[in-house]
């Protein structure tokens, strides 16, 4: 086949196709360009790159034990699980502390708003908890979630939320519980610690239960939703937490 024959091209485009030319062998243009292509690389590096997530660091939680005084015998404590866990939570939304006192007082005026409300004080289920904390507190950033996992608490924290779940005690293994442990108990869950693989709580069922650690499979294998009443029944046992929004 015939090819075409080469023809001379005009000098303006012989210089637009000549990677050498005298204009980008001037040091100032050189420069220039470098600078150029410096920031250029830069900006597509920002815009590439993806954002990292940061958990919010937790609020302080403050902590009281259900029985502040160690008065056990009393009822109303010894069942406060549910209520101690409200007050720390209400506390934590609010970033305030409170005294032994308070924190009694607290304790006791709850467990008489849920018996003239929903009639029981003394075991409260999620629902129920959830409704007496709406409904004592005036606040409704609360929700329940039924059917979870220790990843679902895992990702409710990362959210900064606070979460409350309703345990079977006996399967945490606390030593510091009159043994075998509470069958009914809920507990607070503040932060995670990865490195452990552990749930950092306020524990309202010991004196020593502020900042307590327990692996994240022993809170799994424990929760279960306990229904309202005293040592209930429970034949469709299931589990939840308790999902508490901060204000702001």
């Amino acid at each position: 086949m015939w090819g075409l024959a080469k023809l001379p091209l005009p000098y303006t485009q012989e210089k637009k196709l000549n990677p050498v030319n005298v204009a980008n062998t001037n040091p100032q243009f050189i420069q220039n360009n470098t600078v150029i292509s410096q920031l250029t690389n830069e900006i597509k590096s920002t815009i590439s790159a993806p954002a990292k997530i940061v958990p919010l660091k937790p609020r302080p939680v403050p902590f009281t034990a259900q029985a502040p005084f160690g008065d056990w015998q009393d009822p109303r404590q010894q069942d406060g699980c549910e209520e101690a866990s409200l007050v720390m939570a209400w506390h934590w939304i609010e970033g305030t502390t409170f005294t032994k006192s308070q924190a009694l007082d607290e304790i006791l005026a709850i467990s008489a708003f849920e018996e003239k409300t929903i009639g029981e004080w003394r075991s409260t289920s999620a629902e129920d908890t959830a409704k007496i904390f709406r409904e004592y507190y005036n606040y409704n950033n609360i929700t329940v979630q039924h059917d979870i996992s220790a990843e679902d608490i895992k990702a409710s924290l990362i959210d900064g939320n606070l979460v409350l779940v309703p345990t079977d005690g006996r399967k945490l293994g606390n030593p510091y519980y009159r043994q075998p442990g509470p069958p009914e108990h809920m507990l607070v869950i503040f932060d995670y610690d990865e490195k452990t693989d552990e749930f950092v709580t306020n524990d309202p069922g010991t004196r020593r239960g502020q900042n307590y650690r327990y692996k994240s499979n022993v809170v799994a294998q424990a929760i279960v939703d306990y229904p309202t009443g005293h040592r209930e029944p429970n034949p469709n046992p299931q589990t939840a937490m308790i999902i508490i929004q901060p204000s702001s």
